[in-house]
This record gives C-alpha cells, sequence and structure tokens, in this order.
C-alpha cells in the first residue's frame, strides 16, 4: 500500500511540473518567481527588474520566497518593446491584510502612465474604481475601461489574481475563476512607462502621491496574449512547482528503497 501510494505521488508530481513547464510558453515575456529574493526574469527575455526597500518572505509553496511590500517599495523595470502588448494577460499571487483605499489603488503590476494596462486593488470608487475588490484598468484604442471583481477580494489568506484582453473583451479572475468581464474591442494602447510591481508609474520614478501597494507578492507573469481560464489555473498550480521538486527526490529515495 505504502509502495503503491509513493508511486501515485511520483507520477502526480511529475505530471504536474510537465504541465507547468508546457504552460510556460513562449508569451510569457516576463517572470518574476522571486524564489532568490530578487526580480530575476525566468521568461528567457532578460527583463530583470530593479528592487527598492522590499522585505524577503515566505512564498505562497512555502518553500519558494515573496516580496512584501510596505507602501514605500516596489520593482521597477524600464520601458521596453517586449512590454508593448496588443493583448495581454496579468496574474500574480498577493497576500493583504487590509485593502488601503485611500491611496487610489494598490498597484500589483502597473504600466499606466498615460495608458497601457495595470491591475490593482483599492481603487476610489468615484474616480472610476471599484472600491475594496480586484480590478484591471486598460487604455484600449484610446479609451480607459474598467472591470471589477463581483465581491470583496479576500484578506489575510494568498489569493491568485490574473487580468486579460484578448482583442474583444477584458476579464479578471480570482483564484482561477472569471469574476468579472466587459467588452471592448481593441488593442492595448503602447506607452513609454516603466513596468512596475507594487506602484504606478508617475513618469521617471514611481507616482508618490497614490498607487503604492502594500502586502506580499508572488509569482509575477505577463504575457502578450490572452491566457484561457484553464491556463490561468495552470499558472496557479506552478506555484506549487517549487514544493513539488524539493519532495521529488525524497519520494524517489523512498521508491528505490522499496
Amino acid at each position: 500500500m505504502r509502495l503503491n501510494t509513493l508511486l501515485v505521488m511520483f507520477v502526480v508530481c511529475v505530471t504536474l511540473i510537465a504541465n507547468v513547464a508546457n504552460s510556460l510558453d513562449k508569451s510569457i515575456v516576463v517572470y518574476y518567481s522571486f524564489n532568490d529574493g530578487t526580480a530575476t526574469d525566468g521568461s528567457g527575455n532578460g527583463n530583470d527588474g530593479n528592487i527598492t526597500r522590499t522585505k524577503v518572505v515566505e512564498g505562497v509553496a512555502g518553500n519558494g520566497k515573496a516580496l512584501d511590500f510596505d507602501g514605500k517599495s516596489w520593482v521597477e523595470l524600464k520601458a521596453n518593446k517586449t512590454l508593448d502588448i496588443a493583448e495581454i494577460t496579468m496574474a500574480a499571487w498577493i497576500y493583504k491584510d487590509k485593502i488601503y483605499t485611500e491611496n487610489l489603488g494598490e498597484n500589483i503590476i502597473s504600466k499606466k502612465q498615460g495608458g497601457a494596462y495595470t491591475i490593482s486593488v483599492g481603487g476610489w470608487e468615484n474616480h472610476g474604481g471599484c472600491g475594496e475588490k480586484l480590478e484591471t484598468e486598460m487604455r484600449i484604442s484610446g479609451s480607459y475601461h474598467y472591470v471589477c471583481e463581483k465581491t470583496a477580494l479576500p484578506l489575510k489568506k494568498w489569493v491568485h489574481v490574473a487580468s486579460t484582453h484578448d482583442g474583444k473583451d477584458m476579464k479578471i479572475f480570482l483564484n482561477g475563476k472569471e469574476v468579472g468581464s466587459k467588452a471592448c474591442p481593441g488593442e492595448v494602447d503602447f506607452n513609454t512607462a516603466n513596468l512596475y510591481v507594487g506602484a504606478e508609474s508617475g513618469g521617471a520614478v514611481p507616482d508618490d502621491d497614490h498607487g503604492r501597494y502594500v502586502g506580499k507578492i508572488d509569482e509575477v507573469y505577463l504575457a502578450n496574449r490572452a491566457f484561457s481560464e484553464k491556463e490561468i489555473q495552470e499558472l496557479m498550480a506552478s506555484a506549487l512547482s517549487v514544493e513539488v521538486t524539493a519532495k521529488l527526490p525524497i519520494i524517489w529515495a523512498e521508491l528505490k528503497s522499496n
């Protein structure tokens, strides 16, 4: 019985890792695992970020690392052509104790100055934001569009957030399930702003008036096409790959001993 259980675990682990690897296709232009405490890009595009004043903390998988943002910290990636995205997926794991609506929105991933895209929480509703809910904002063919989650964002737990635009519809996802959408045909507008994790662009530097994020962020993805709901669920599973990979040698050793 013990041997059968180990065999099942081994097959499941290998299958999960294979599926995760397949999901990391060439459309991903930025991937920050934060597992080494840096913003080294795992997409192969050389989009390494510069970190300012974040703390390294335990990540969503338990074995990996994440970054903790205090409202005065961020990750910055200089603007480049790989970030000019007509269709898009943004995704990350986040952990928040509180939502600060006075910040005019806490940006998780943002390239919003004068266009482009952001995914955030806590936007002022009288400024077009969504209150204490997950939201995404994009400038599509010259006009700004918002999509809001239907209910308040869960607090004091890790949640997976994502948003997409496929040339026809904007969609927002929470824990792998679509929770909001809006028809807005067109392409995401380009701009010259830097990309930020945990802040909003204010030109050459992060905006110091609003837009700063407070909480933990892990497993950041940016892709130049709209992922399906199933693919977003695979991104969620990829956060477990660190934990699964660490267990494989132990499982394999036990199999050989039997």
